[in-house]
């Protein structure tokens, strides 16, 4: 059940997979002033994977001298608390309950500061041996299954908590690692902390060569995870960058199947992909979306062992939904005063991905793009001196200025051409040259 969850694509915030089993967590609390002698705390739901917001409503309430245990529906409490995670888990609500998370339905919903500042309290997880730690909050993208952005915003540092007394190691719970601006000082209180450490998941697409050689010196707790969730981006190229440096069996690649794409294009882009390309050369990368794939490509029957935890086969035959025009479309503003509207034209039926080009006559402090009927907007935050230039490329969902990764200075939305005209404004320091390029593509 837990790994036909992950499939199912809740709502639920970047690769947060380490809460499954904690979907619906509560946390109740009696008063030892109302109540007398304290009473013997009992424990609900999962005891090993730590809920942070009722970690730190624990510490809170057992600092005022109240008595924090887990909820059970029979008992009577001065007041209830419930961490719902999920969209789809369900919670019965009684009278008085404390509703927060991802899940609850208002994604604003924080914690008061007075509780938010306070030291987790992991003695509520007793059978914990790891400690859970961020030093970012929010994410540079705007997946459309994860709610992240809207919850938390654009990427920012923040200081880690206390850790785990008990801990053996690190859990590090950022959205997006390496798009933290500080991720240098991060990696610095890794090393500090002494112990070893597991990414819930590394953004490899646009990663930087320092980037990956932090990873490969640090002491990993299992494997490195990497995630392959957008089908029209062809990451092969930055995960061939991190194998030079780190043996295959040291990394787990998670695929996203069934959004943004059919199964066809699950196929061919990804698990052949990753078949031809790394299984071929004799590496050993673990390719990790619970399926066993039989496919039939062009007439040929190829069996792809993905996981050995599920023991079912599914058999597929599709044809390539999509196409692409041969010649490359592209269109140049000359911007001398903003806002600068212009349109260009996807003549086909299906949304394409423009790779989008400034280049800086003087010096430019803010850069954006807005595809106006999607009201949404490519923004580049960080200093072009004249002559330097930015290029977009939203299918592989990088950011470079002059060829070097600037993906840190990137906020907004990756957006796609529509088909038929689409009408966009340029906004920000000027004079600048706007190109935009794309391929014509039907379904």
């Amino acid at each position: 059940k837990k790994w036909s969850m992950l499939l199912r694509i809740p709502k639920v915030g970047a690769r947060c997979w380490l809460a499954i089993w904690s979907a619906i967590m509560v946390l109740s609390l009696l008063s030892a002033r109302a109540y007398g002698a304290p009473r013997t705390p009992s424990i609900h739901g999962s005891r090993s994977i730590p809920n942070l917001a009722l970690m730190k409503l624990s510490a809170y309430h057992k600092a005022r001298g109240d008595d924090v245990t887990w909820y059970l529906p029979l008992e009577s409490y001065d007041k209830v608390y419930a961490s719902k995670v999920f969209t789809d888990s369900h919670i019965e609500r009684n009278n008085g309950m404390v509703v927060g998370g991802s899940g609850c339905g208002d994604l604003k919903k924080t914690l008061p500061p007075e509780i938010d500042e306070m030291k987790p309290d992991y003695s509520i997880y007793p059978d914990c041996d790891y400690s859970i730690v961020w030093f970012s909050r929010g994410c540079i993208r705007k997946c459309p299954f994860c709610v992240v952005r809207q919850k938390e915003g654009g990427i920012r540092p923040v200081d880690p908590k206390p850790l785990n007394p008990n801990s053996g190691y690190i859990v590090v719970q950022d959205n997006n690692f390496f798009a933290n601006p500080q991720w240098h000082m991060a990696i610095a209180d890794i090393i500090l902390y002494g112990l070893p450490v597991t990414f819930q998941g590394v953004d490899v697409r646009g990663i930087e060569n320092n980037q990956i050689s932090a990873l490969a010196h640090m002491r990993h707790h299992g494997q490195i995870k990497i995630a392959w969730d957008n089908p029209l981006e062809n990451i092969m190229p930055d995960i061939k960058r991190l194998l030079a440096a780190i043996k295959a069996w040291r990394i787990m690649c998670y695929v996203l199947i069934g959004y943004w794409s059919t199964t066809a294009q699950d196929l061919r882009d990804k698990e052949t992909a990753l078949w031809a390309d790394l299984h071929a050369g004799k590496q050993n990368l673990q390719i990790f979306d619970d399926r066993f794939i039989k496919a039939q490509v062009q007439g040929t029957q190829r069996g792809l062992r993905t996981s050995r935890r599920l023991d079912f086969q599914a058999v597929f035959l599709a044809e390539e939904p999509y196409w692409q025009s041969a010649i490359l479309n592209s269109q140049t503003e000359n911007v001398i005063s903003v806002p600068h509207a212009f349109s260009v034209t996807n003549a086909g039926n299906a949304k394409t991905s423009p790779i989008v080009t400034v280049t800086a006559n003087t010096t430019v402090t803010l850069a954006k793009l807005k595809h106006v009927g999607q009201d949404e907007t490519m923004q580049y935050d960080l200093t072009l001196n004249t002559t330097d230039v930015l290029v977009i490329d939203v299918a592989a969902g990088t950011v470079k200025v002059n060829g070097a990764n600037k993906l840190a200075g990137f906020s907004g939305t990756f957006w796609r051409l529509d088909p038929g005209l689409n009408s966009l404004e340029y906004d920000g320091t000027q004079p600048v040259d706007v190109k935009v390029e794309w391929r014509d593509q039907w379904e």
